[in-house]
């Protein structure tokens, strides 16, 4: 089991929000699926959470689908991601890496055996949270560069159920902080996730399905700087609480005389195997994020 931080403490709104997730983890299995069924349906046929936006971000990576197999896919995202949320908040009172098939750990074993820890790249697909769970309990000790979730109350709730899966989130409190932990944890030759398919704000623009989006380039200079092995990771969901993991062999990054290239260039190899893997899995991915929000003008427009 990997070494955790402390957990967080407890207020009164963090202990409901524990005792939900009491709740949550004695439902049956089928339950849990009719209730994500329903929500989609609401979210998705009532509410229309964000359809143009996900129409769009499909359209880019799928351009040959059409309206109809676009919304398919955006009802079917919706409700994985509805499940996501629920296994999730169930993992605080049952064991979520249990409910996770690795295929491949021999590949990280061996990245490991360098001796320089190892780097995954990792993106919003299948159960991310139960992803990070497996790999550190199963494998070696994992932290994950993570942003703060909510409010206080709720970014508490959300760091206690990642303890209680047994990885770190490494989240930023003062300037420096992740990066100091990131070479820390590295140097003790563990594992760092990055889950990098997200807008970053002033993040150089590279290619992603042939539009520009501003991507963070963290990974990318952390290995730059650290020679630290890279290693994809994707996962599905085979069922509620059934997941299975597939971890990839180590990228071949080159590296020159010139730092900035490099970076630039991995950067821009991370994000085609990003497009690899949301190609072999687009009903289980997340598209309501606003992924092109520099670029969105260069793509083709979709009817809302």
């Amino acid at each position: 089991m990997a070494k955790t931080d402390q957990a967080p403490a407890a207020t009164p709104i963090v202990l409901l929000y524990r005792l939900i997730s009491g709740s949550v983890a004695m439902l049956p299995n089928w339950l849990l699926r009719a209730l994500a069924w329903g929500l989609a349906l609401i979210l998705v046929r009532v509410v229309k959470l964000r359809r143009p936006l996900v129409r769009q971000n499909i359209a880019i990576a799928l351009p040959t689908t059409s309206l109809a197999e676009q919304d398919r896919i955006y009802f079917e995202s919706v409700y994985h991601f509805v499940l996501t949320l629920f296994e999730t908040v169930a993992g605080g009172w049952m064991t979520l890496s249990s409910t996770v098939t690795i295929e491949g750990d021999e590949e990280l074993r061996q990245a490991l055996a360098q001796g320089k820890g190892c780097l995954i790249l990792c993106i919003h697909m299948g159960n991310w949270e139960a992803l990070a769970a497996s790999v550190s309990r199963g494998v070696a000790p994992t932290s994950v560069v993570v942003k703060k979730i909510g409010d206080g109350p709720v970014d508490a709730f959300v760091l206690w159920l990642r303890h209680r899966a047994g990885f770190q989130a490494l989240q930023r409190k003062t300037k420096g902080d992740v990066y100091r932990r990131i070479l820390e944890a590295l140097k003790n030759n563990q594992i760092v996730g990055f889950v990098m398919d997200q807008y970053q704000p002033g993040a150089p623009e590279v290619d992603l399905f042939g539009v520009p989006a501003r991507t963070n380039n963290g990974l990318a200079t952390i290995w730059r700087r650290t020679g630290a092995p890279v290693v994809p990771i994707t996962i599905r969901r085979d069922g509620p609480h059934q997941h299975h993991a597939t971890i990839l062999p180590p990228l071949e990054l080159e590296i020159s005389a010139d730092p900035q290239a490099d970076v630039l260039e991995a950067t821009q190899a991370f994000n085609h195997i990003i497009e690899e893997m949301i190609l072999g899995n687009p009903e289980q991915y997340f598209w309501l994020h606003d992924r092109y929000k520099v670029g969105r003008q260069k793509a083709a427009p979709v009817p809302p």
